[in-house]
């Protein structure tokens, strides 16, 4: 949360979403697949809040910035 507010005053885009995963030695198998049930469902909603949100904005960029 503390990185959100440094990262506004270098201009990336953050989305409003978060993807806190507690314990994540045991939440990953060593090959990186998921252990816990809803870690599946919780990533793919992510994800796509973060694709739908590149997106925005590489077409609002593609109009030209406001500034």
């Amino acid at each position: 949360m503390q990185l959100r507010a440094m990262l506004c005053e270098l201009g990336p885009s953050s989305i409003p979403s978060l993807l806190p995963i507690p314990e994540i030695g045991t939440a990953l198998t060593s090959d990186g697949y998921p252990e816990v049930p809803w870690l599946d469902k919780a990533v793919s909603s992510f994800v796509d809040e973060l694709v739908w949100y590149a997106e925005a904005l590489r077409r609002q960029r593609a109009e030209g910035m406001p500034y």
